[in-house]
């Protein structure tokens, strides 16, 4: 069977997520992270509001704006907002 190299898509998220759960049970010494960490991990992450390309990309991958602002923790005279995306 040949191998393909591909990009991942956004549909490909739940089983690279599931892969890589699954490596580090397997091998944790591997990863410079843990199970547990990374199965706290939420599909959520905060983009500068105005920064329209971030916005874009992670819209086409199926990310959805939250509502949620708050102050950017490096210059809180900036905001960003909550982005989530169902895996």
């Amino acid at each position: 069977m040949p191998i393909v190299v591909r990009r991942i898509q956004s549909d490909d998220m739940a089983v690279l997520k599931s892969v890589r759960l699954a490596a580090l049970l397997d091998s944790p010494s591997a990863f410079a992270s843990s199970y547990e960490k990374e199965m706290a991990w939420s599909d959520d992450l905060w983009v500068t509001t105005g920064n329209e390309a971030a916005e874009g990309l992670y819209q086409s991958m199926g990310f959805e704006q939250t509502g949620d602002h708050q102050p950017l923790p490096s210059d809180p005279d900036k905001d960003e907002t909550r982005m989530t995306r169902a895996v």
